[in-house]
């Protein structure tokens, strides 16, 4: 199932156009913690760790891996990429857009943590807003795998197949990550990706903080070029090779020297 966000143009997937939508009242819902786990280097023996909490095993392609300008990113107020997925193990079928609902992308995984205590926020959120949001798990984890997980206990004692009431979907090769996180350059997750009814990514970060931004695009009064302004600044700063022009000569190619005042960050491991 690929799905292409292209507004009042039918290719092979489906129908992405989008219009406009009542407003809808906010109720408030609890988040958890903001916590994320590390997205890493694909390999087999890289998923084991304690707690759940372990380092994922999604494979990076070198062109995604690469430090550039922030301008290359996919940020929020640029038209929304390709979701392409294998298989929905849970919940209502992935619907065509008609331009009459918001959709949120949310990355996790069965050994994650910090996902798995997100997931009734988000269960709450898709049952608050009903058919104006469509909230869609995309996890690169196999179908077997995330099947058996549905079936174990989840937190208030039901199975997490009785417990979440949105869309659980398993990735297709990866790529909807590689799509969505790898050009966003998001390597923690959980992560949530809000999609407006234009077919642009509004809003990109952890789904603990989305309840203010998803409440304003649902109801079309978003200020997506601030967002924009925010996310790249923010990817700016925290990326070690990008610098001023004034802090441009502090820094050696093939050294470790580095402004003080730059964040240093684990580069994504390339295969």
């Amino acid at each position: 199932m690929k799905i292409e966000f292209m507004p009042c143009l039918v290719t092979s997937g489906m129908l992405l156009a989008f219009g406009c939508q009542e407003n809808v009242q906010q109720e408030t819902v609890d988040p958890p913690d903001v916590q994320q786990a590390v997205v890493e280097d694909q390999s087999d023996d890289s998923k084991a760790s304690e707690g759940g909490d372990a380092l994922a095993a999604d494979s990076v392609p070198e062109s995604a891996s690469s430090h550039g300008s922030p301008s290359r990113l996919l940020a929020p107020g640029n038209k929304a990429p390709a979701i392409d997925l294998a298989a929905v193990v849970h919940g209502p079928e992935v619907r065509p857009f008609s331009g009459e609902h918001v959709v949120v992308v949310e990355f996790w995984a069965t050994w994650c943590g910090p996902c798995l205590r997100n997931m009734p926020h988000l269960s709450a959120l898709q049952q608050q807003y009903g058919s104006e949001v469509q909230f869609i798990g995309v996890t690169d984890e196999d179908e077997q795998t995330v099947t058996e997980f549905l079936e174990t206990e989840a937190e208030d004692g039901e199975t997490w197949r009785d417990s979440l009431s949105y869309t659980i979907a398993v990735d297709r090769n990866a790529q909807t990550s590689i799509n969505f996180m790898q050009a966003a350059q998001q390597q923690g997750i959980p992560c949530a990706f809000v999609i407006n009814k234009a077919g642009q990514v509004a809003w990109i970060g952890h789904p603990a903080q989305i309840e203010s931004p998803l409440v304003e695009i649902v109801r079309g009064t978003w200020d997506i070029e601030t967002a924009q302004q925010q996310f790249l600044g923010a990817a700016e700063l925290n990326d070690p090779f990008s610098f001023s022009e004034d802090e441009e000569d502090e820094f050696v190619p093939g050294d470790e020297t580095f402004p003080a005042d730059a964040d240093e960050s684990e580069p994504v491991t390339t295969e």
